[in-house]
């Protein structure tokens, strides 16, 4: 977490992620780095970034454009809130759900619109575990949910 293998810096201090989610994963791994009780690098390409407001917006893992940056393949699907039982129902269309790959795995999850960030905690673990198309086939989302949007924009990855 900062220039030392001695000093750990956790939260705002070391510029990663200006948020406070962000600061307690980061202190929980610098406790258990400490004690000897991890000794991989920190990790968190999975760190959810959440606006909360009118739209929402939701962001984990990497978008299309830094991963061409860094020589990799990026490929995009999509799916649109207005077509969402759910969004439908809360008259609240307007968004959509982007989600990145890689190699046939989830890089990415990007999301505009009312309520995305409940999407959060299933995003991380789709980005965390580097989900493939057939992954996501076998979860069972719930209908009608806003879940069902972050499913749809998966299973439109060809």
């Amino acid at each position: 977490l900062g220039a030392s293998p001695a000093v750990y810096a956790v939260g705002d201090v070391n510029g990663r992620a200006m948020l406070a989610h962000a600061a307690e994963h980061q202190a929980l791994f610098a406790v258990a780095h400490a004690l000897g009780k991890i000794t991989a690098p920190y990790a968190d390409e999975a760190l959810p970034s959440c606006i909360y407001g009118s739209p929402e917006t939701l962001r984990v893992g990497r978008m299309a454009h830094e991963l061409e940056a860094a020589g990799l393949p990026a490929r995009v699907s999509r799916f649109a809130l207005a077509a969402n039982p759910i969004a439908q129902a809360h008259a609240s269309t307007q968004g959509f759900v982007k989600v990145v790959w890689s190699n046939g795995r989830i890089a990415g999850v990007t999301a505009i619109g009312h309520y995305v960030t409940s999407l959060a905690t299933a995003a991380v673990l789709l980005v965390r575990h580097a989900y493939t198309r057939e992954d996501v086939e076998g979860i069972i989302f719930p209908h009608p949910s806003l879940d069902e949007a972050l499913k749809e924009a998966c299973l439109a990855a060809r």
